[in-house]
């Protein structure tokens, strides 16, 4: 009688211990799919930013080349006006010395 108790008892343990198992491996998936999820949406962010920085590394450099394109503007239309003033001194220096 007394094996027979133990033998039940060992049984129910038994079965406890299994279900305890089941429970355990199946929050080890949940937390597996989780984890995964997680990874999969880091990627996605960390792929969509890098897209983003090229995108704006691209508008940099696009910009750059328009401010360099507008300073040599620059520097011509200053170089145009030195010598236009230039040319006016001499007109007004020659005008000056007809009178």
């Amino acid at each position: 009688e007394m094996h027979g108790l133990f033998a039940s008892q060992k049984d129910k343990l038994t079965m406890k211990l299994s279900s305890v198992r089941e429970v355990h491996a199946a929050d080890v998936k949940m937390i597996e799919e989780e984890l995964r999820s997680s990874k999969e949406a880091h990627l996605e962010e960390v792929a969509g930013l890098n897209n983003n920085m090229e995108k704006l590394l691209a508008e940099v450099m696009s910009k750059d080349g328009t401010i360099n394109s507008l300073q040599s503007r620059i520097k011509s239309l200053q170089e145009d006006q030195s010598i236009h003033q230039r040319e006016i001194s001499d007109l007004e220096r020659a005008l000056g010395e007809a009178k």
